[in-house]
C-alpha cells in the first residue's frame, strides 16, 4: 500500500511539474525553437508586442521571426525602430536589417546597412564578420551595376502559372509538360501535378500513401522512368526510383549502391545522359559535402543504382548549391545558390560541363532571376519556368513563372563583357582594393598533412583536397576535447575559421583572374607553420609541402586559368618555418595526443599564412 501511495505521489509531482511548465512562457518558446516552428514564435512574439509594443527584446525577437518566414518590410521595419539602441546596435542586426533591404530590391540601402555593420566588425576585430559584410558589399555593388540589364529576346510573360499554396516544377519533359509539387493535403501527404503548357490541363498524380513527402522528381525523357527525392517529416530525404504509368507513381524502389549516411539528407535529383552514359545529379549535406547542400553527380546502373559518385567541387561552395539542371546539348549545368554575385537570394547560375570540368560561373540574369528566391530552373526550345517567391503578396511562398523564349537562352549573351575605358579604370581599383582586404589569409591543416611522414617538401595534393578532409574531421576533433568549453570552441573553430580562410582563398583566385588579364604583376608573401610535434627540420619540409598545396590549386583553378601566369605575373615569396616560431605553450608529447594534435591551441599552429600581396 505504501509502494503504491509513493507511486501516485511521484505521479502527482511529476503531473504539476509538467503542467507549470507548459503554462511557463519560457518553456514553450524553447520547445517552439526546437521544432524551429518560425511561424508558431512570430504569432507568439505578434501577441506579445499587441500587449507592449515598446520592449525592445520583443520588437527584436518579432522582427527576427518575421524575416525567418521572408516578412522583410515589416522585420526591416520593427529592426529599424531599436537598432540605434546600444544592446541592439550590433554587427549581426545591421546584418539582417541589409539582407531585408537586399531582398527587396533596394540596394543602396543594402549596402549602407552592411557597411555600417562593416564598420562594427572592424572595432570589433572579428575577422570573421568583416569577411562576410566585405562578401555581402561586393554582392550588392554587383547588383547595382547589372540590375539594369535584361533579357530582350524574351516574351516576358512573368506569367504566374500555378500556385495553390506553395508550389515549384521539376522539369519539363519533351511534351511541354511539367510535374508541380504542392503542400500538404490533410493526410500530411504534399500533391503532386502534371501540367500540360499547351493546353493548360492539370491532372493529380496518385502514389503509394508510404510516400510521405516528394521533395522533387526527375522524369528520364521518352521514358517513364523517374527517381525523386522520397523524403519524412523532418524533410530528410533519400533518393528513389520508379515509373510514371496512367497518372501514377508505381514500382518504387530505393536507388542502390552508394553508402546513404543516416545523418545526412539526399534530394533534388536530375536524370541526363552525359557522354552516351546514363547519370544523375543529386543534392547532399553528406560528409563530402563542402558545408550546407552540394552537388554531386553520379553514375547510373541499369537505371537503379548508381555506381560512382563525385562532388562537384568548381561549383560548390560553403553554403547551399540546389536544383541542378543539365542541358545535354549545351553541355550546361544551372544551379541556384546564394554565394555567388547575385541579385538578392537564390540566384540561378550556369557553367559549362565538358569532360568532367567547369568553366566561369555566370549568372543568369533577370528576368529569371530577382531579388528573391529563384530557383528550379528549366527549359527546352519553347518555354522556361522558374520558381520564384517574388510576388510580393505572398512572398512566404513559392509560385511558378514561365517565359517563352524567342530563342535559346545558350545563344544569348547574358551581360557586356566590354565596360566602357573610363569606367574600366575605377572597376581594376576596385579589385585591388578588394584583393588587399582579403589580407591576412590563413588556411589550415590536420597534422602531419598533406603526405604523412614524409620529408618531401612537395606533394601532387591541392589545398581544396586537404581542406574537405580536414572538414570531416570535426565530429573526432569535438570528441577529443572532454571541456565543455573547449568543445563549443574547436566546433566554431572548424564551422568558421578554417572555412573563411578557404573562401577568402578561392575569392582571391577569382579576383586574379579578373586582374591577371590586365597586365598586372602580384608578388604573394606566404608562410608556412608547424606545430612543434616533430623536428625542427621534417616541420620545415612539411611546410614546404603545405604551401606547395596552395600553388598546386592556384595551378588547377578554373582548369588552368591562372598557371600561366606564375612566375611570369604572379610571383611567390615563401618563407618557411619549423618549430622555432610554433607557440611554446603548445603540447609537444607525441603521447598525448588530446592535447598535442586535438586541442585548439595545437591546430591554430598547423597554418600557413598569405601575409600581404604585392600589386605593380
Amino acid at each position: 500500500m505504501f509502494r503504491l501511495l509513493l507511486i501516485i505521489s511521484i505521479l502527482s509531482i511529476s503531473n504539476l511539474i509538467m503542467s507549470q511548465r507548459f503554462f511557463d512562457p519560457q518553456y514553450k518558446i524553447d520547445l517552439l525553437k526546437k521544432k524551429n516552428a518560425t511561424i508558431d514564435l512570430e504569432n507568439y512574439y505578434t501577441l506579445q508586442y499587441q500587449i507592449d509594443s515598446t520592449k525592445k527584446e520583443i520588437i527584436f525577437n518579432l522582427a527576427f521571426y518575421q524575416f525567418q518566414n521572408k516578412k522583410y518590410t515589416e522585420a526591416k521595419r520593427l529592426l529599424k525602430k531599436i537598432i540605434k539602441n546600444p544592446k541592439y546596435s550590433t554587427p549581426e542586426n545591421y546584418f539582417l536589417l541589409g539582407q531585408c533591404s537586399k531582398f527587396e530590391g533596394d540596394y543602396l540601402t543594402a549596402k549602407e546597412n552592411f557597411k555600417e555593420g562593416l564598420s562594427k566588425s572592424k572595432k570589433l576585430k572579428d575577422r570573421n564578420r568583416i569577411t562576410k559584410f566585405n562578401r555581402e558589399i561586393e554582392s550588392v555593388e554587383w547588383a547595382i551595376e547589372n540590375s539594369k540589364n535584361q533579357l530582350n529576346n524574351l516574351e516576358i510573360k512573368n506569367n504566374q502559372i500555378f500556385s495553390l499554396q506553395s508550389s515549384y516544377a521539376t522539369g519539363l519533359d519533351e511534351t511541354n509538360q511539367f510535374i508541380i509539387l504542392d503542400e500538404l493535403d490533410s493526410l500530411g501527404l504534399n500533391l503532386v501535378y502534371l501540367q500540360d503548357y499547351n493546353n493548360n490541363k492539370i491532372t493529380k498524380i496518385k502514389r503509394d500513401s508510404s510516400i510521405i513527402l516528394i521533395g522533387s522528381i526527375s522524369k528520364v525523357p521518352n521514358s517513364n522512368r523517374i527517381y525523386f527525392s522520397n523524403c519524412d517529416l523532418n524533410k530528410k530525404c533519400k533518393l528513389s526510383t520508379g515509373e510514371l504509368i496512367n497518372f501514377e507513381i508505381i514500382n518504387i524502389k530505393d536507388l542502390k549502391g552508394f553508402t546513404r549516411e543516416d545523418s545526412a539528407t539526399y534530394t533534388m535529383p536530375f536524370y541526363s545522359e552525359i557522354d552516351n552514359k546514363n547519370h544523375l545529379f543529386y543534392v547532399s549535406n553528406n560528409n563530402f559535402s563542402k558545408g550546407g547542400l552540394d552537388i554531386f553527380l553520379g553514375e547510373l546502373c541499369n537505371y537503379d543504382s548508381i555506381i560512382s559518385s563525385k562532388n562537384l567541387t568548381n561549383i560548390n561552395t560553403i553554403t547551399d548549391e540546389v536544383s541542378p539542371f543539365y542541358d545535354k546539348n549545351s553541355k550546361t549545368i544551372y544551379f541556384s545558390n546564394n554565394y555567388y554575385n547575385g541579385f538578392g537570394g537564390l540566384d540561378i547560375f550556369k557553367t559549362k560541363f565538358i569532360n568532367g570540368k567547369t568553366s566561369k560561373i555566370e549568372n543568369v540574369g533577370k528576368p529569371f532571376n530577382s531579388s528573391y528566391n529563384d530557383l528550379y530552373y528549366t527549359y527546352n526550345d519553347s518555354i522556361s519556368t522558374v520558381t520564384s517567391n517574388r510576388n510580393k503578396e505572398r512572398n512566404c511562398c513559392n509560385s511558378i513563372y514561365s517565359f517563352k523564349n524567342k530563342k535559346n537562352i545558350n545563344q544569348i549573351n547574358i551581360f557586356q563583357d566590354s565596360i566602357q575605358n573610363d569606367h574600366s579604370r575605377e572597376i581594376k581599383k576596385d579589385i585591388q582594393v578588394k584583393m588587399k582586404k582579403l589580407f591576412p589569409i590563413t588556411l589550415y591543416f590536420h597534422n602531419d598533412i598533406p603526405n604523412p611522414k614524409s620529408y618531401d617538401s612537395i606533394t601532387n595534393l591541392n589545398y581544396e583536397n586537404t581542406y574537405l578532409e580536414y572538414k570531416k574531421l570535426k565530429n573526432l576533433y569535438v570528441k577529443k576535447n572532454d571541456n565543455e568549453i573547449d568543445k563549443i570552441k574547436i566546433s566554431q573553430f572548424f564551422d568558421s575559421t578554417i572555412s573563411t580562410g578557404y573562401e577568402d582563398l578561392k575569392s582571391l583566385m577569382v579576383l586574379l583572374s579578373k586582374e591577371i588579364k590586365n597586365g598586372t604583376t602580384f608578388k604573394i608573401i606566404i608562410k608556412g607553420y608547424a606545430s612543434p610535434l616533430a623536428s625542427n627540420k621534417y616541420n620545415i619540409n612539411l611546410s614546404k609541402r603545405r604551401i606547395n598545396s596552395i600553388l598546386n590549386l592556384i595551378n588547377e583553378f578554373q582548369n588552368g586559368e591562372l598557371k600561366i601566369y606564375l612566375n611570369k605575373n604572379i610571383f611567390i615569396e615563401e618563407k618557411h618555418f619549423g618549430e622555432e616560431k610554433s607557440n611554446k605553450q603548445v603540447n609537444d608529447d607525441p603521447k598525448n595526443k588530446k592535447k598535442s594534435i586535438y586541442s585548439l591551441d595545437a591546430a591554430l599552429e598547423r597554418k600557413i599564412e598569405l601575409v600581404d600581396i604585392l600589386i605593380e
